[in-house]
């Protein structure tokens, strides 16, 4: 079976305590990809890449990359590949679409994110109600798993430099990033940047190590937020036929329903895919979201 990862870093520095949904748009500061085969491409709006400078000073990829990204992740897809991601349905996707900003390649990313994508988190929401993190399923299949010390509310901040919305928690993290912890000038450096390519080049793997886990251990166990083992492992449906494989999006929503009665406040499977569902409802023209 011929897989691709896919994983993207937003550009914009997110207010602390706000949903992301509402200070859009995010923009995207850098992507990856890794295929089956081991090929790892990285995606920014990078200049200066052989000067040893920043890559653009925090600027984002602009339309024309990411179309260039849409294309060659179809470019994949039409010879047979999946795109794998974890949770990108409800948000990588999504953002990508956005970041478009042309109704045409935008629906091209919502029929990619719908068909021949693979998302193990989604598949786990429409059977359990919920979804674990990527880095909580990696330790739970003992695969590796994200960059330590690192985390995607960090990468919009050293991308950019901007550490106006930093939080106190945020800046400590990123002081461990120096070998002194007072260089205030690391965010947004060539280094900082190199650091969030290292990071979601990590990410793109970590995919691709849960997947391959998840198929051949067939479930996952985890620690839960309580500090406990899962009282019983979430088990992917996995298909056998012409190979193995776990559900793409459309096959993941044929499941039934679970009982969410039990959970205080459960995101329902259409939170994830609305904005598929919103961008078939637009009219023909630029997407300005």
């Amino acid at each position: 079976m011929k897989l691709i990862a896919f994983d993207l870093e937003i550009a914009k520095p997110m207010v602390d305590g706000v949903e992301w949904s509402e200070q859009r748009p995010l923009g995207i500061s850098c992507a990856a990809t890794l295929t089956s085969e081991g090929q790892m491409k990285h995606w920014h709006n990078g200049q200066n890449l052989t000067t040893g400078g920043n890559f653009a000073f925090g600027d984002k990829m602009n339309p024309g990359q990411v179309h260039q990204l849409v294309a060659y992740l179809q470019g994949f897809i039409n010879r047979g590949y999946y795109v794998v991601t974890w949770n990108g349905l409800g948000f990588d996707f999504d953002v990508l679409a956005e970041e478009c900003k042309d109704r045409t390649w935008a629906m091209q990313v919502g029929k990619m994110a719908m068909g021949a994508h693979i998302d193990p988190g989604f598949q786990m929401v429409c059977k359990r109600g919920y979804m674990i993190g990527l880095e909580k399923a990696a330790k739970g299949l003992r695969v590796e798993g994200k960059t330590k010390g690192m985390h995607g509310a960090l990468a919009p901040l050293l991308w950019s430099g901007d550490l106006s919305t930093a939080s106190p928690e945020q800046l400590e993290d990123i002081a461990g990033f120096f070998e002194d912890g007072h260089n205030n000038h690391f965010a947004g450096s060539r280094a900082a940047q190199d650091l969030c390519l290292e990071y979601v080049g990590q990410d793109v793997q970590a995919t691709m190590n849960v997947y391959n886990a998840l198929l051949e251990q067939k479930e996952v166990w985890w620690v839960t937020a309580k500090g406990t083992i899962c009282k019983k492992p979430w088990k992917p449906i996995i298909k056998t036929d012409p190979f193995d494989r776990l559900l793409t999006v459309e096959e993941a929503l044929r499941i039934d329903e679970p009982n969410t009665s039990w959970m205080s406040d459960p995101r329902p499977r259409s939170a994830y895919f609305g904005w598929v569902k919103a961008l078939q409802q637009m009219p023909e023209r630029v997407i300005t979201l």
